[in-house]
């Protein structure tokens, strides 16, 4: 089964030491129905993995909490990035472009 994990922790100065002992958000993204070495696949598998990013990172668009949206971009940009790591090591000719 073809599935990446789009995880994140966050550690913040508010959060406090116990966040570390807690279990990172995370989702599942399938893309057993995408062929990844079309453009089309890589599309439709990109932007999987962004909705993906926005529903475990929540709601970054708060122009009054600033911290919170950091933390949010923060996230975001961590999950694209963990998932496209784990995808590029499974399917290199995702990585090909």
């Amino acid at each position: 089964m073809k599935i990446i994990l789009a995880a994140v922790a966050l550690m913040t100065v508010v959060a406090g030491p116990s966040a570390s002992a807690q279990t990172p958000p995370s989702t599942r993204v399938s893309y057993a129905d995408l062929d990844v070495a079309s453009t089309a696949g890589k599309t439709t598998l990109k932007a999987r993995i962004e909705h993906a990013a926005h529903s475990v990172c929540g709601s970054f668009n708060s122009d009054y909490d600033l911290a919170g949206r950091a933390a949010g971009i923060q996230c975001y940009k961590a999950a694209v990035g963990n998932a496209m790591s784990q995808l590029n090591s499974r399917e290199p000719q995702f990585a090909s472009r």
